[in-house]
């Protein structure tokens, strides 16, 4: 049997070394490849799963759109200046207007307080419909007044509504929107000034 030699046992023992080394990179390649793969793989499962839905979604509205178009267009086709509104809705506005009438009625000049259900308050929601600094001219009557002037800070300030509930007020806030007045905005009055501004 031959005999090695210490330098020659350190030479195989070096080689062996580098086998290994090799053998781990490779390895490690081998698994970035493998995860690689398996990225790839999930994100080509995710695109297919979404486009399917994607399409699936796109074909269903083509066939409703066909086959019952009401589903997706509810109401009456109607001009960019008109409005579709219940006749329920219409009647709750004229009890409204008509209470509103008998308060601005009965409210004295005091504009420091305002007459909510007979009773003098003087914290209050309004809804602003806008503020103006071109536009001053009044659109109120002494007869019938909805709608109130305020000239402050230079500028002419038109308000609807007089609210003892925040609720009560969203409600006007949300048709006066749907009216065209899309900047319009909730405030809180005390004492005829604005002191907040709720939504």
């Amino acid at each position: 049997m031959p005999v090695l030699t210490d330098e020659q046992h350190q030479e195989l023992l070096d080689k062996a070394k580098k086998a290994e080394q090799k053998a781990q990179a490779s390895e490690e390649k081998l698994k970035e490849v493998n995860n690689s793969s398996e990225e790839a793989l999930q994100q080509r499962n995710i695109f297919l799963t979404t486009s399917i839905v994607f399409l699936l979604l796109i074909i269903a509205s083509v066939i409703i759109y066909f086959v019952q178009p009401r589903l997706l267009f509810s109401g009456q086709k109607v001009s960019d200046n008109e409005v579709v509104v219940n006749k329920s809705e219409i009647d709750d506005y004229k009890e409204e207007i008509a209470t509103l009438k008998e308060q601005v009625e009965q409210s004295s000049n005091d504009d420091s307080k305002v007459t909510i259900n007979g009773q003098q308050v003087s914290t209050f929601y309004a809804v602003q419909l806008g503020a103006f600094t071109n536009y001053n001219q009044s659109i109120v009557s002494p007869e019938y007044s909805l709608v109130k002037n305020i000239k402050e800070d230079g500028f002419t300030k038109y308000t609807i509504g007089v609210f003892s509930e925040l609720q009560d007020a969203r409600k006007l806030r949300q048709q006066v929107v749907k009216l065209g007045f899309e900047d319009a905005f909730i405030g809180k009055y005390n004492n005829g000034k604005r002191t907040d501004i709720v939504e």
